[in-house]
């Protein structure tokens, strides 16, 4: 390996590194009360975070694809942004249902208060 690609592999780790510590806060954040099983809305809350993430990496990649003159639209990246996409939409139906249950179960201890 020449100078040059030594150089850019160093680049590279060192930029791999700095994505590393930047995410650490993120990460320590979205796994809050996974240790013990948390609430479904704290755990609903770290797969939220971990399906942002997974999906800003995945965009990021697939706009690295685009500036170095890949079809990133024939990539498997892009697949996988699909992926993620469904999984974020199915969040939201449960995050929708958990809140709807929750209401739910709110009015009904009302309506036992009023007897």
């Amino acid at each position: 390996m020449g100078l040059e690609e030594d150089e850019r592999l160093n680049a590279f780790e060192n930029a791999i590194r700095a994505i590393e510590q930047g995410l650490q806060p993120v990460l320590e954040e979205a796994s809050v009360g996974s240790a013990d099983g948390g609430d479904v809305d704290t755990r609903l809350r770290e797969a939220e975070v971990h399906v942002a993430l997974a999906y800003t990496l995945n965009s990021l990649f697939y706009m690295f694809l685009r500036t170095q003159g890949v079809d990133a639209s024939q990539h498997p990246v892009r697949e996988e942004i699909d992926r993620v996409k469904i999984a974020y939409a199915k969040l939201q139906r449960v995050r929708r249902e958990t809140r709807e249950m929750t209401r739910g179960e709110a009015g009904d201890s009302e309506v036992e208060d009023e007897d």
